[in-house]
């Protein structure tokens, strides 16, 4: 993605659920009719100097929260697939050694390698957030989630180790994209003022079944907020929320849309770019940008942590 498309990245959000213009787009099999207006619930805190641990906790349980099941054996396979990748470079065409890593960066598991695929057993690990190290790389760690009733994770991730993919192919659960320093992308930033946080690179976890996009710190999993949207497609366009959130080839992205048509995003999204003082205030009329980027200047101004 070029800086000027990124610059479209804040109004991420604006797929959920919003406005584009006129025609509204027709809502999936199952799916309600989804409003300009929400219901949006953002998970977070109200402020920029408020307390992290509590305020904006995954949904996922950590892996301390609860002990997990003796009798639970759960097997992670992860594969790469480079007709996952877009920008960046490759960083892994095969694996040759991988590792499960939790919030803390304490190993978890060694993986078995059997056909490509990096096979972790897990005998007795809580669900929640962890990471894979891929080759000795932890300057681009693969994020992974571990839900509660799982028996069997499978991820697929592009040589780039960027994108990835939790689920069945036919029908996956999680979309991952992540922006790490081994592929020279910027940290999150403080809200307060944009400056950068040291050693907290960002990723992006979108739950497709529920649409809800998550903010989260790579390598510890903490969370910068969250977006709980109505509606699978942007209005307007119908295009796939995470689709339009995220470069996907052969869909239409609203950095695209941006670019191409800078002038019909505020007819929706009146003001993006006036940064409002809680982070909370930032709603689609109205400094939609912040909710996700220190302004209009896309992920390459930083994802906001606005604990900070």
């Amino acid at each position: 993605m070029t800086i000027s498309a990124c610059r479209a990245f804040a109004n991420v959000a604006m797929v959920l659920g919003l406005a584009a213009c006129g025609s509204s787009a027709s809502p999936g099999p199952g799916d309600g009719p989804a409003s300009p207006d929400g219901p949006l619930s953002v998970d977070g805190p109200n402020r920029p100097d408020a307390a992290p641990p509590d305020a904006a906790a995954s949904d996922a349980a950590s892996p301390d929260a609860a002990a997990p099941d003796a009798t639970l054996v759960t097997t992670l396979s992860l594969t790469l697939d480079d007709t996952l990748d877009g920008d960046g470079d490759a960083k892994a065409t095969s694996i040759a050694t991988a590792d499960l890593l939790d919030e803390t960066g304490a190993l978890v598991a060694h993986a078995t390698i059997a056909a490509g695929a990096a096979v972790f057993t897990l005998t007795r690990v809580a669900a929640g957030d962890y990471f894979v190290e891929v080759n000795g790389d932890a300057d681009d760690l693969v994020p992974t989630r571990i839900d509660a009733s799982a028996s069997t994770v499978l991820q697929r991730v592009g040589q780039k180790l960027r994108a990835s993919l939790i689920g069945p192919v036919e029908k996956p659960t999680y979309r991952i994209n992540t922006y790490s320093s081994g592929q020279g992308e910027s940290p999150a930033v403080k809200y307060s003022d944009g400056t950068p946080v040291s050693d907290e690179q960002p990723y992006i976890l979108i739950t497709l079944p529920t649409w809800k996009v998550e903010f989260k710190a790579l390598g510890t999993a903490r969370a910068l907020g969250s977006v709980n949207i109505t509606g699978g497609g942007h209005l307007g366009n119908g295009v796939p929320f995470d689709a339009w959130i995220l470069n996907t080839e052969g869909q239409p992205h609203h950095g695209d849309a941006f670019n191409d048509d800078s002038a019909g995003c505020p007819v929706c999204h009146t003001d993006m770019t006036t940064k409002p003082v809680f982070w909370s205030s930032a709603q689609p009329a109205s400094g939609w940008c912040y909710r996700c980027h220190y302004g209009e200047g896309g992920d390459s101004s930083g994802f906001v942590d606005p604990t900070k």
